[in-house]
């Protein structure tokens, strides 16, 4: 074997241990969060008027999520034709921030559902999205995640 042939022996550990390091760290980095999607709306198809969102929270990681507080706000796609006529200004509505207190677990590749409370201006053809934070406990650490998710066109809404 000459001098060469094994310095290139000697380096394939090497490298194949920084190989699996590397792939090691792609899947920590990969971390999966939890999901929200809006799955149904009801109420009252008068604007202003309340409405119920019904909200699947789904846990795709490998420990439970022990959930804690829901924080939400409703933005429109048309801020603009919401603002305030006489004063040129954002609708405060879609400041406001709402919230759900509740202590509910998510297994591990489980969802659940929540019911939240809007007040939503229909009109028709308005795409709607909920913005939010979901607080809670996993691996004895509070984590928040921050989410969005669409809101079906509300014109028609029941």
């Amino acid at each position: 074997m000459t001098a060469a042939h094994a310095r290139t022996s000697s380096l394939r550990p090497l490298a194949l241990a920084m190989v699996v390091a590397m792939a090691v760290g792609a899947c920590v980095s990969a971390v999966r969060e939890p999901r929200m999607a809006v799955v149904g709306v009801e109420g009252s198809s008068a604007p202003m008027e309340p409405i119920t969102l019904f909200l699947e929270v789904a846990n795709p990681t490998s420990v439970p999520l022990i959930l804690s507080k829901l924080s939400y706000r409703i933005e429109s796609e048309n801020a603009v034709l919401e603002a305030a006529p006489d004063r040129g200004e954002p609708d405060t509505f879609f400041s406001q921030l709402m919230s759900v207190t509740s202590t509910r677990t998510i297994l591990p590749g489980a969802s659940i559902f929540i019911e939240v409370p809007a007040i939503v201006p229909a009109s028709s053809g308005t795409r709607y999205t909920l913005h939010s934070t979901l607080e809670g406990t996993q691996n004895n650490q509070h984590r928040k995640f921050k989410m969005q998710s669409a809101i079906a066109d509300l014109s028609g809404r029941r």
